[in-house]
């Protein structure tokens, strides 16, 4: 109950200075242009202190890392496997990138601001062209990269969730525009108790 609460803290007080943030530009304009200077250093700012506390709230306590990251201009997209929802959190936490989020949840109180900040390209389930639109934004903001200032858009290119064990087929989304990506691997030690965050057992 105590883990909650914070999380829900931290959550309120994160969205509400990205709200703070946003304040005059519409949902058009977050879409049609990257957010810069001391905006952009201000969100990324919020969002990874926010991401890591509720990291912690998770328990995790130490997150370690080996290699280095490419930035935006060098690397567009970031692509990572995805084992459970926290592989998500870990690399927003890293990177701040936008990503592809249903539309639904613009409307979704506190978060709908997380989203709105990240500037996340949206999806509508029950519009037949959103994904072709969704397809050709990904294309513009990856290629616009250097010069726009866009931030790195996370993918996971193999559709789903696995057990991490071994990669499965990707989808082709990720390498359509023809840009350089940045390859992560997320990893989670085996759990001396307790279950592994992606409900597969033993990882070994």
């Amino acid at each position: 109950c105590v883990r909650l609460l914070l999380i829900v803290i931290v959550v309120i007080i994160g969205a509400t200075l990205l709200k703070l943030i946003m304040l005059g530009m519409s949902d058009n304009e977050l879409a049609s242009r990257p957010l810069l200077g001391v905006r952009r250093l201000a969100v990324k700012t919020i969002a990874r202190v926010a991401i890591r506390l509720v990291l912690f709230c998770f328990g995790y306590v130490w997150i370690s890392t080996s290699g280095k990251a490419a930035s935006p201009a060098e690397a567009p997209v970031v692509v990572a496997n995805h084992t459970c929802f926290i592989d998500a959190f870990i690399l927003a936490m890293f990177f701040v990138p936008s990503a592809v989020a249903a539309g639904e949840n613009l409307a979704l109180p506190l978060i709908g601001s997380f989203v709105r900040a990240m500037q996340m390209i949206t999806v509508s389930r029950g519009d037949p062209g959103s994904r072709t639109t969704v397809v050709d934004t990904i294309a513009m903001r990856s290629r616009e990269q250097a010069n726009a200032g866009w931030p790195q858009i996370l993918l996971f290119p193999e559709g789903t969730t696995t057990n991490a064990r071994a990669l499965i087929s990707f989808k082709p989304g990720a390498f359509m525009p023809g840009v350089p990506v940045q390859p992560c691997v997320v990893r989670f030690p085996r759990p001396a108790v307790g279950f592994h965050p992606g409900w597969v057992g033993d990882m070994s």
